[in-house]
């Protein structure tokens, strides 16, 4: 007993078990009894089957380890049910083991119908398939896999057959015996949509800074535009001056062969009116129109070339600078689409570009047409400063020939044989005179002196000068009434008019033509000027 008593006295810290830091068992099973002193052989098998007992009901319980595994399996649940990508998992037979509901959303199929299945006829476009069986053969045969363990772009398949790219990363891991995969996809659709748009407006302001004209312009910013956007045909439409109706002055289609020539075919040789046809109701409205599918829309003018062509979604829109309307382009899709509002915000913007593209290019022409006008009457101001010091001169040598030719033959008389050449001599020397006054009003050097005058024998005097400076491809004839009045005019102003505008008529036929001058009595009242406003 003292012995015993000794050891119970002894201090916790010298048990084996405590060194070892090993809780005692009567610490846990504080209901079994332990006697460390004396305990007997049937004491300790007692304590030893307790202590079997209550391991077997640990383990027929897990002891906890199965409310851990529950718990596990239930956020594994919830992250599948919750995650924002499409995750999927397959063994390596190729079989989807899972399929989460972002996956059913994006894929467009129910996970029931697909679990067990290939993986490879459910997502990969047939393009991709082979490719897609070959890597996971090299993969389950050598270990390596050039797509696995990091984020690629790829296209994939909805279960309506339509691909569509994504961002896809591939895990492979160990589980049991054999591989399984799993797979993190996400739709970057709208991003690449966002990067084609603006591709292709920077694709237009390049073309818009290389070119000088619409005429050029149109054709490359259509294709630009149905390249990027993923669109088949594009055209531009104009009005035609002469007739007042819209017609196609460039067009641009995909390279399909023959399957849309016919429609841009048709839509070149059409002419519509201002409210006819897509193009009509964009230029009456001035509103960009969408039509989902063209072949059921009403009052869509091209329906049969459309068919056969196998367009469906077409959408228009106009180009406005200012008020005005110059301009409508419209683009057709080979699918029904529904209406896309950044599409068309962004055609818009590439609309607004072109409106002042054109702005731009009429300014310029009407700067180079001015600047040349300047151009022209500086030349002509000298010109006629250099005409009328001309003149001036030989007005003086003139007014001693006429001066002396009159002295002569007053002292003349008409038998004289000297008589008759000496008046030619006078009346060259006052046609002389004539031709300098007219001259010196070219270059406005001359008094305005009005006198009553017959206006034919003006225009017959001007033809004289006309014949020599409108050339010979040019025709000159003169319809005179001889039952005008006279005019009180200044005749060198008249005869400056007569010349103004027969050069004007020359330059204005550089191949050559017939110019007519013709003299009439004309009543000028108010009805005559209503029928010619801004004349």
């Amino acid at each position: 007993m003292t012995h015993a008593g000794s050891r119970r006295g002894a201090s916790s810290d010298d048990h084996p078990k405590r060194l070892l830091g090993t809780p005692s068992p009567h610490a846990r099973f504080p209901d079994i009894p332990l006697n460390d002193d004396a305990r007997s052989r049937e004491q300790l098998a007692a304590e030893v089957e307790a202590l079997r007992a209550r391991v077997a009901e640990l383990e027929a319980t897990g002891g906890g380890r199965d409310q851990t595994a529950t718990a596990g399996a239930a956020v594994t649940a919830a992250i599948l049910e919750t995650a924002l990508d499409a995750i999927i998992s397959m063994d390596e037979e190729g079989r989807i083991t899972e399929f989460n509901p972002a996956a059913e959303r994006m894929f467009g199929y129910r996970r029931a119908d697909l679990l067990g299945q290939p993986l490879v006829k459910a997502i990969i476009p047939p393009a991709y398939q082979d490719a897609h069986r070959f890597g996971l053969a090299r993969f389950l045969a050598t270990g390596a896999g050039p797509v696995l363990n990091r984020r690629i772009e790829v296209s994939a398949r909805r279960a309506d057959g339509t691909e569509f790219p994504v961002e896809l990363a591939i895990s492979p891991f160990r589980l049991a015996d054999a591989w399984a995969f799993t797979a993190t996809i996400r739709d970057i659709s709208e991003r690449k949509a966002a990067e084609r748009r603006l591709a292709a407006q920077n694709a237009v302001t390049r073309i818009l800074t290389e070119v000088t004209s619409m005429a050029d312009a149109a054709p490359q910013v259509l294709q630009v535009l149905c390249v990027n956007l993923g669109w088949s045909v594009g055209q531009f439409w104009q009005i035609d001056p002469r007739s007042g109706r819209l017609g196609v002055t460039a067009a641009w289609q995909a390279p399909e062969g023959n399957r849309t020539g016919g429609f841009v075919g048709v839509s070149r040789s059409a002419t519509l009116r201002t409210d006819e046809g897509l193009p009509g109701e964009v230029w009456s409205s001035r509103r960009p129109q969408w039509i989902s599918d063209v072949t059921v829309a009403p009052g869509f003018t091209r329906v049969q070339s459309a068919e056969l062509g196998g367009l469906h979604a077409a959408f228009g829109l106009p180009i406005l600078l200012g008020e005005e309307i110059v301009g409508v382009m419209e683009f057709f899709h080979h699918q029904i689409r529904e209406p896309d509002e950044p599409l068309l915000a962004m055609v818009a913007a590439v609309g607004a570009q072109l409106s002042q593209f054109i702005e731009r290019s009429r300014a310029e022409e009407a700067l180079s047409w001015s600047e040349a006008l300047l151009a022209q009457s500086q030349k002509m101001e000298a010109i006629g400063q250099l005409a009328g010091g001309v003149a001036h001169d030989f007005n003086n040598l003139l007014t001693i020939v006429t001066g002396y030719s009159d002295m002569l033959l007053e002292d003349l008389a008409e038998e004289d044989p000297a008589f008759q050449p000496l008046m030619e001599i006078h009346r060259a020397g006052q046609r002389a005179a004539s031709l300098t006054g007219q001259l010196l009003a070219f270059s406005r050097k001359q008094v305005v002196a009005p006198e009553v005058v017959d206006l034919n024998d003006v225009v017959r005097e001007a033809e004289k000068m006309l014949s020599r400076l409108i050339g010979e491809d040019v025709e000159l004839r003169s319809t005179l009434d001889p039952r005008i009045g006279p005019v009180r005019v200044d005749p060198g102003q008249i005869h400056q008019v007569i010349l103004n505008l027969a050069l004007n008529a020359r330059d204005a036929m550089p191949e050559g033509g017939r110019l007519t001058i013709e003299t009439r009595t004309a009543e000028l009242d108010v009805s005559f000027a209503d029928r010619r406003p801004g004349e």
